[in-house]
């Protein structure tokens, strides 16, 4: 495992998420393809050094200090160890925001919403990734149908604390002032 990890932060192999990454940062530089760039939730920054190498100016938020320190140790990242509501960012910095396979961790998503809406220029975009609750739902009937329900966790309740789907998710965005 930690040669593999080291072989990842030397840049000498690719993390099973790049293509994904790629993809993303494909989708968000159609909008906005250069700026300030926040990524909330950096985990170890491999993301946010996708981001970096394509011209945005490239900011990471972890709240694990061991997952942030990684950042900025191996990947010279620009990663600060908080959460987005008690980062310090001035008014109106940010021109995207991600949130990739993080809000659905967040106990509190109004409160990152508020603070979002108040850090994002207003030409600026936010992007938000999360796993497709109703998909979980299928699953759910799906697995009771075949009988091996107990054998799965799928809406894995010990780290996802709130569920979307695009509907749900769009209504929350649109009440904070977002434009889907």
């Amino acid at each position: 495992y930690f040669r593999e990890a080291k072989l990842l932060f030397e840049g000498r192999a690719r993390h099973h998420r790049d293509p994904n990454y790629a993809q993303d940062l494909d989708l968000i530089s159609e909008y906005k393809p250069s700026g300030n760039f926040l990524d909330v939730g950096t985990n170890m920054g491999f993301f946010l050094k996708q981001a970096k190498n394509r011209g945005w100016s490239a900011y990471g938020l972890e709240p694990s200090p061991s997952l942030s320190e990684l950042a900025r140790k191996h990947l010279g990242l620009n990663v600060k160890t908080a959460y987005l509501e008690n980062a310090g960012f001035e008014n109106s910095f940010f021109d995207v925001i991600t949130m990739t396979d993080v809000f659905e961790h967040m106990p509190q998503p109004k409160k990152a919403l508020t603070e979002a809406s108040r850090v994002l220029k207003k030409d600026g975009i936010i992007f938000i990734k999360v796993p497709n609750g109703l998909f979980n739902i299928l699953k759910l009937s799906l697995l009771k149908l075949t009988g091996k329900l107990k054998e799965y966790d799928i809406f894995d309740s010990t780290e996802h604390v709130v569920h979307y789907s695009q509907k749900t998710l769009s209504s929350m965005l649109k009440k904070f002032g977002f434009q889907i």
